[in-house]
C-alpha cells in the first residue's frame, strides 16, 4: 500500500475504518443457493458462530477472486 500512495516513511497518512454490523453478513450467491438446497448444510451453517462465518464468506470471496484472475498481486 505504501508504494501504490507513494508514501516514504514518516509521512502522515489518515485512516477510515467503517463498523459492519456484527449480525449482518452478505452471503455469496452461490453459497445462498447451495444452503437453500441443503437442510444439513444450513443446520450446520446456522451452528458456527457468525465470526467464523464471516472468515469463511472471506475465505471463498477471496478464493472466487484469485480464481477470476483479480488477485492482481500490487508492486
Amino acid at each position: 500500500m505504501r508504494k501504490a500512495g507513494k508514501l516514504k516513511p514518516g509521512d502522515k497518512v489518515k485512516v477510515r475504518f467503517d463498523l459492519v454490523d456484527p449480525d449482518k453478513l452478505e452471503l455469496p450467491e452461490e453459497m445462498e443457493a447451495v444452503l437453500s438446497q441443503d437442510d444439513v448444510g444450513a443446520k450446520l451453517w446456522s451452528k458456527l458462530t457468525v465470526g467464523l462465518q464471516r472468515s469463511l464468506v472471506h475465505y471463498i470471496n477471496s478464493t472466487k477472486m484469485w480464481i477470476c484472475g483479480l488477485n492482481v498481486p500490487y508492486t
